[in-house]
């Protein structure tokens, strides 16, 4: 099952202990999406994680413990952010963490801008098909990166990759300052575009 690719250009191997692609294939419904979903997605490299906003973090828990159950691997559930995330990490026995499903039903973690309580419904409505899994569509998807960008910026400085993927998108520039002049509440007038 492990897969032998290497990442272009530094040497790492992807993990895919388990198959993502799998999972969402047999997940029941269709009340997720990916967010910032990478680009050698369904590949992962140990210690990745997978954010994904759905409407019942409790049902998508369920799935992915029930799913984790054919791998030979130890499950730990928490929920951090007192409940804001809810997290299953996957462990090879005696092994450091291979991979984390970061379960998100609101935008309510971040503090930099206040995020409307509709956001994540509209999200959920206007997200499109790809690649076999559900992503946000892309003036959504800007919108979430700009806020995780604000939100971290200043401890993550990798987190300038988010504002690299908007400036990709030119064609949705209207829609996405559109979207989050809608649903977002500057508190620290950061944004930049």
């Amino acid at each position: 099952m492990h897969n032998e690719e290497f990442k272009y250009g530094s040497g790492e191997m992807y993990s895919n202990l388990i198959d993502l692609n799998d999972f969402f294939k047999n997940y029941s419904g269709d009340d997720y999406c990916i967010i910032k979903m990478p680009s050698y997605f369904p590949n992962y490299y140990e210690f990745s994680d997978l954010d994904i906003l759905c409407e019942n973090k409790e049902q998508m828990v369920l799935s992915a413990r029930t799913f984790l159950n054919k791998y030979n691997v130890r499950v730990n559930i928490h929920y951090p952010e007192n409940g804001k995330h809810s997290h299953v990490d996957v462990y090879p026995f005696g092994k450091t963490l291979d991979f984390k499903f970061d379960f998100i039903d609101s935008f309510s973690m971040y503090r930099k801008n206040k995020v409307s309580s509709k956001f994540a419904g509209f999200v959920l409505k206007n997200k499109i098909l790809s690649n076999g899994v559900f992503v946000p569509s892309a003036p959504c998807e800007m919108v979430v990166r700009m806020l995780e960008y604000i939100e971290y910026k200043d401890v993550r400085p990798d987190k300038i990759k988010h504002i690299e993927y908007i400036k990709s998108k030119p064609e949705h520039i209207s829609s996405f300052k559109e979207t989050w002049q809608e649903f977002i509440t500057e508190v620290e007038n950061e944004r930049k575009i």
